[in-house]
């Protein structure tokens, strides 16, 4: 069996399952192709029956990173942690001959000054959870 991208995508969006909505606002410039314009970032959180918050981000952007640093409402932020699935290009896939080209990775989320900061390559999607 191979898992698939689409598979890791479902299993990291686990915790937003019977989550609540957690307004999310952010300022990351946009992103352009062509004509076409649109947020550099995706963002949306949620936090679980456990009061654990829960990020979900994408760098929309197909060349450039991007620092990201979360202010987090409602408290100190005592703990974080975060994966992150990405892939050598974007129409990356899994196959028998090699099954890991697109696996979830543990993310390097640090704290600075209370605030979660992370830094998103071109491409992938990050989940980070976030303790008060």
């Amino acid at each position: 069996m191979v898992l698939t991208p689409t598979y890791h995508v479902f299993r990291m969006y686990l915790p937003f399952q019977d989550a609540t909505l957690v307004p999310a606002s952010f300022s990351a410039g946009t992103y352009r192709h062509g004509k076409h314009a649109m947020p550099r970032v995706d963002a949306m959180a949620a936090r679980d029956a456990s009061g654990k918050l829960w990020v979900a981000l994408t760098n929309i952007d197909y060349n450039l990173p991007l620092e990201i640093a979360l202010a987090v409402k409602g408290g100190a932020v005592s703990e974080v942690s975060g994966q992150v699935l990405s892939a050598p290009r974007a129409d990356s896939v899994n196959t028998f001959a090699a099954p890991d080209v697109v696996t979830p990775a543990a993310l390097d989320v640090k704290l600075v000054r209370g605030k979660p900061v992370l830094t998103l390559a071109p491409r992938p999607l990050a989940v980070i959870a976030v303790s008060q």
